[in-house]
C-alpha cells in the first residue's frame, strides 16, 4: 500500500483520456444529485480537504478475469490500452463529478426518479461574499413522482432566494440568476483558456472596477485544476479480487456511504464475475414496463429467493450454482409480481408502494406458491396488499424484520395475521386517515382508489395516471382549498397539508387555478364541465364547505368520502370471481 500524489487534472484526464482508472464491477453507479454536485465544487474552490482515493492496481495476470463497468460519462476515451490500470475503489462519485464538471461537457445527475438523469449546469457568483453560508441537509428519502402545484410554494420561495443570492456556485435554472451577468456558467468557463477574455465574452468591460477581484477569482478557480492536495490518494497493490472485496465492503461498511445491497453487490461480483450486467439489463426491462425499481431491490428479491430471508448477511455463504439457478428463478417472479401489481390491483408505477419491499415479498411469495393462486387466497391477498400497502408496513421499525416475518408466511391468512399484530386492526376507517400527509401510505393508496373510480382531470378529462408523458399531462396533486389562503386564516400546516385536501389533477389544470378560492374556481368549473366530475374525486359539492371558516368541516366531509372510495376499491378486486 502507498500514498500516491496527483492533481485534479492528472485524474481526469486519467479517467477521460487515458482511461487508466476505471471502476471494478463492484461500484455502483453514478448517483450524485445536483445539489451534491454543487457542494462538492464549492468546497474544492474553498480548498477544502475532500477526503481519500482508494486505487488498486491488479496484477497482470488478473487483468483477463477482472471485469470493469464505465464511469457514467459521455466521452470517449482516446486510449483503451488494457495492460495497465488502477481499479478505483472508494471515491467514484467525486471523481465522476470533477470529470463532468471540469471538462466543459453536460453534466447529468441523478433526479430522485429511478433511473431517470438530467442535464445542469452549475453557475458561479463572482460576487459572492467572502464567509459561509449555512448548509441544508437535503432528505434522499423522497420519491419525487406527484409534486405540487407551483402555486403552492409560497412558504419556501422566500428563504430560497435569500439564500441563492449569498451562494459562491448554485444549480442553473433559477431564472432570478440565470440572466444575471455576475453568474456565469462553470461548462462554459473550463471550455475557456483566459479569463480576460472569458470575461470580455460574457458582457464584461475590462476598465470595469470589479474585474481585478473576478479576475482573482476566476483564476482560483482554474487553480482548483492544478491542486495536488484535495485528495489523499491510497494505492493497493499485490491483492487478489476477494482480498480488494473484502477491503471494498469493509471501507464502505464503516460509514453510510453505500447501502447494504451495495456491499452485498460486491460480495456478489467477486464470485460472480458478470452479475452486474445481468442486473442492469433486468433493471432496463423493468423500466421498459414503467417500473424504475433499484438493482438493490433486484438484489434483495434474488437474495429472498434463495434464502427465504431477506437480510445480506447471508451473501458470502451463497455458492455461485445457487446464485445463478436463483438469477432465472427471480426474473421470472419479479416480472409476474410486477405484473400482478398492474393488472390485478392497479398499481403501475413504484411511487405508489409504501416501500418496494412489496416487489420483494410479491415475488417470493408467487416463487414459493409455483404461481397457482386459488380464488379465496386472491382475494385475500389482495386486500392484505391494500391494508398493508395503505398502513405502511415496511416503512416503520424493523422493517427488513416485518419483511422476513412476512417472507415465512405460508397464506394470506398468516399476512393479514402479521398485519393485524403491527396495527391492531384489518380495515381502513375515518380515523385512519387523519392528519394524514402526502408521505402517508393512505395517499398512495387514495390515487389508485380514485383512479379505479374513474376521477379524470377536471379540464382535460383525461383519466389520472402517474405514468403520463407530456409535460401539461404530469399528474400534480392540488390543494383544493388554497395553501396560501389557509396559512392567512391561521390553519397550522398539518391541517393545511391535509391529503383530504388534495385532488389529483395535470400541470396545465393546477396552473389555471392557481391559488383561486374554492368558492370562485369550482362554480365556475361546474358551470362548464358539470359537477359529475368531483364526484371520484370525493370533493364535497356543498357551497358553504368551500369558505375558509368551514375547513374543519370540509376535511372530515372528505375524510369520509375518501374512506368510502378506498374501501369500494378494495372491495373490487377482493372479490372472488363466479
Amino acid at each position: 500500500m502507498g500514498r500516491i500524489k496527483h492533481s485534479i487534472n492528472e485524474l481526469v484526464k486519467m479517467v477521460t483520456v487515458e482511461q487508466s482508472i476505471r471502476l471494478p464491477e463492484m461500484q455502483r453507479g453514478y448517483v450524485w444529485k445536483a445539489t451534491k454536485v454543487r457542494d462538492f465544487i464549492d468546497s474544492l474552490y474553498r480548498g477544502y480537504p475532500v477526503g481519500s482515493l482508494l486505487m488498486w492496481r491488479p496484477e497482470s495476470k488478473d487483468l483477463e478475469n477482472i471485469q470493469t463497468r464505465d464511469f457514467d460519462l459521455n466521452i470517449k476515451p482516446d486510449n483503451t490500452d488494457q495492460s495497465n490500470y488502477l481499479l478505483l475503489l472508494d471515491g467514484q462519485q467525486r471523481l465522476t463529478s470533477l470529470c463532468k464538471l471540469l471538462t466543459g461537457h453536460k453534466v447529468e445527475v441523478k433526479t430522485g426518479k429511478g433511473k431517470k438523469t438530467k442535464e445542469i449546469d452549475i453557475i458561479f457568483n463572482l460576487d459572492h461574499p467572502e464567509g459561509l453560508i449555512e448548509q441544508e441537509i437535503p432528505d434522499d428519502n423522497v420519491i419525487e413522482a406527484v409534486t405540487e402545484a407551483d402555486d403552492d410554494q409560497e412558504e419556501d420561495d422566500d428563504d430560497e432566494v435569500k439564500d441563492n443570492k449569498d451562494r459562491t456556485f448554485m444549480v442553473a435554472g433559477d431564472p432570478n440568476y440565470d440572466s444575471q451577468k455576475n453568474w456565469i456558467s462553470i461548462k462554459d468557463f473550463f471550455k475557456s483558456e483566459d479569463n480576460l477574455t472569458f470575461l470580455e465574452e460574457n458582457g464584461f468591460k475590462l476598465d470595469d472596477p470589479n474585474i481585478k477581484k473576478y479576475n482573482t477569482r476566476l483564476t482560483t478557480l482554474r487553480n482548483v485544476l492544478k491542486n495536488e492536495d484535495v485528495f489523499d490518494i491510497v494505492e493497493l497493490k499485490d491483492l487478489s479480487y476477494e482480498e480488494v472485496t473484502e477491503i471494498f465492503v469493509r471501507v464502505n461498511s464503516a460509514g453510510t456511504k453505500l447501502s447494504g445491497s451495495d456491499l452485498a453487490l460486491a460480495q456478489i461480483t467477486a464470485k460472480w464475475r458478470g452479475a452486474l450486467k445481468l442486473f442492469e439489463a433486468f433493471q432496463d426491462v423493468c423500466d421498459n414496463k414503467g417500473w424504475s425499481i433499484s438493482v438493490g431491490i433486484i438484489v434483495r428479491s434474488l437474495v429472498a429467493i434463495i434464502t427465504n430471508q431477506s437480510k445480506f448477511k447471508t451473501v458470502s455463504k451463497i455458492s455461485l450454482q445457487d446464485f445463478e439457478k436463483g438469477w432465472e428463478d427471480t426474473k421470472r417472479a419479479v416480472t409476474f409480481a410486477l405484473d400482478y401489481l398492474k393488472d390485478n390491483l392497479h398499481v403501475d408505477n413504484i411511487w405508489l408502494l409504501s416501500s418496494p419491499y412489496f416487489v420483494v415479498q410479491l415475488a417470493h411469495y408467487f416463487n414459493k406458491k409455483g404461481y397457482e393462486i386459488l380464488p379465496e387466497e386472491e382475494r385475500k391477498l389482495n386486500r392484505w396488499f391494500i391494508l398493508a400497502n395503505s398502513k405502511g408496513r415496511y416503512s416503520r421499525g424493523s422493517s427488513e424484520g416485518m419483511l422476513d416475518q412476512d417472507l415465512k408466511a405460508a397464506n394470506p391468512d398468516e399476512l393479514l395475521s402479521n398485519l393485524q399484530k403491527q396495527f391492531g386492526k384489518l380495515s381502513i376507517d375515518y380515523e385512519d386517515l387523519e392528519g394524514r400527509s402526502t408521505t402517508s401510505g393512505y395517499f398512495k393508496t387514495m390515487f389508485v382508489a380514485m383512479k379505479m373510480a374513474g376521477a379524470k382531470d377536471f379540464i382535460s378529462r383525461q383519466v389520472i395516471d402517474i405514468n403520463h408523458t407530456h409535460i401539461k399531462d404530469k399528474i400534480e396533486f392540488h390543494h383544493i382549498i388554497p395553501k396560501d389562503l389557509l396559512q392567512k386564516a391561521g390553519y397550522p400546516k398539518d391541517e393545511r397539508n391535509d391529503i383530504a385536501n388534495m385532488a389529483f389533477i395535470s400541470k396545465r389544470t393546477n396552473l389555471f387555478i392557481s391559488n383561486k378560492r374554492a368558492t370562485e374556481y369550482i362554480p365556475n368549473l361546474i358551470d362548464t364541465y358539470g359537477s359529475s366530475m368531483f364526484e371520484p374525486h370525493g370533493i364535497p359539492l356543498q357551497p358553504e364547505l368551500w369558505e375558509l371558516e368551514n375547513y374543519k368541516n370540509f376535511l372530515h366531509n372528505r375524510r369520509e368520502t375518501i374512506v368510502k372510495i378506498i374501501n369500494d376499491y378494495m372491495e373490487s378486486v377482493s372479490k372472488i370471481e363466479a
